[in-house]
């Protein structure tokens, strides 16, 4: 009786949430150079963004183009924006800047008299989100932690999040499995734009060929622990973000939205590993109506190949030496080539003993003055 009335409640807390699509279901005003989109006034609101905004897309919004110029014109148009919201009886959720050639930028806020907003910021092309919503802000970063992680929880149980993690575990496999072939001398295993990443992981030596394999052969074994023959597809997809890049897909949790200003969450749809939009949508507006329990919500559907983590720069002495001392030209080199590395070598101390150098000398200046 007791797991009924639990399933009864669940079912209760998704149907009340009711989906608002962006920008479809939004009122849309243009007042000088102001673009306002107001959202209807429902209840357990779940607002559903397809794609996810960017600065590209809310400077389409506006026909002008995403463009940086000026730190200091940015730090302007934010505070000019912040202040109009203020003044035009609004209550700011977030604002942000598209743009500062033309200035342009974005704000979100409850109760805004749109009309004397855009008397106040004349010159600056601005897209407002107009919400009917009174939202409660985080308390504290404990408080955004803690909704952040009661969605992701929830995503957890989600058949489409598991299809989709599936997929990532097999890419991952499959690019390990490349990396391996490689390593162990197959050199059509990866294509050249791979190869070029692995070059890159050696900041102090150019490695080509054989030097360069045993170097990444290295660099892989002490990531995993073991050697590269005995290790699993799974195992060796530790090392991908250390070579050539482990996949990824683009999901997160925002107890504040970084255009809307109210919880979000993102999900990745996945159709050529069969986890569609709708699948995903439908996953999302369960978390936000269990987590957020009628509190306004975001969520954002991207659709798309998955991406790629990498650490961009290496610093890998021990396979780097071992890599040179298995290499008989490197070796060989005359008195002339062997004076350049250790310039070079001089040249790129590691910042830490730098800057223990230079703690260490303030610390002997100031004692030899206190003697004197």
């Amino acid at each position: 009786m007791r797991q009924l009335l639990l399933l009864l409640t669940l079912v209760a807390a998704v149907s009340a949430a009711i989906v608002v699509e962006f920008p479809t279901d939004f009122t849309r005003v243009e007042v000088g150079g102001v673009v306002a989109y107001y959202a209807p006034n429902v209840t357990c609101p779940i607002i559903v963004v397809s794609p996810p905004f960017n600065d590209e897309h809310l400077a389409r919004l506006l026909n002008v183009t995403a463009n940086y110029t000026s730190p200091w014109a940015a730090y302007g148009i934010v505070s000019t924006l912040r202040e109009a919201v203020g003044e035009a009886g609004g209550v700011l959720y977030q604002v942000g800047v598209i743009g500062t050639s033309p200035p342009a930028g974005f704000v979100a806020a409850y109760g805004l008299n749109v009309t004397k907003f855009a008397e106040l910021v004349e010159g600056i092309r601005v897209v407002v989100f107009v919400l009917p919503w009174r939202v409660q802000r985080p308390a504290s970063p404990e408080e955004s932690v803690k909704v952040e992680g009661a969605m992701l929880r929830a995503l957890e149980g989600e058949p489409a999040y598991s299809k989709l993690k599936q997929a990532v575990r097999q890419e991952a496999s499959a690019r390990a499995g490349a990396l391996r072939s490689w390593i162990l001398g197959n050199d059509s295993a990866l294509e050249e734009k791979y190869v070029k990443m692995l070059r890159e992981m050696f900041i102090n030596a150019k490695l080509e060929g054989e030097a360069l394999r045993r170097s990444v052969k290295k660099v892989v074994e002490d990531r995993i622990g073991k050697p590269v023959e005995n290790a699993t597809d799974e195992e060796l997809s530790a090392a991908l973000p250390y070579t050539i890049g482990s996949p990824t897909a683009s999901i997160s949790a925002g107890a504040v939205d970084s255009f809307l200003g109210i919880p979000s969450l993102n999900l990745h749809a996945l159709p050529s590993a069969n986890v569609t939009a709708e699948e995903m949508k439908e996953a999302g507006i369960r978390v936000l109506s269990k987590v957020l329990n009628c509190t306004p919500g975001v969520l954002y559907i991207y659709t798309g190949p998955l991406g790629y983590f990498r650490y961009k720069v290496g610093f890998f002495p021990a396979a780097e030496n071992a890599a040179r001392a298995a290499t008989p030209t490197a070796s060989a080199q005359s008195p002339g080539a062997t004076a350049s590395r250790g310039e070079a070598s001089a040249a790129t101390w590691p910042p830490a003993l730098i800057a223990a150098f230079v703690a260490t000398a303030a610390v002997a200046a100031y004692f030899a003055l206190r003697r004197r």
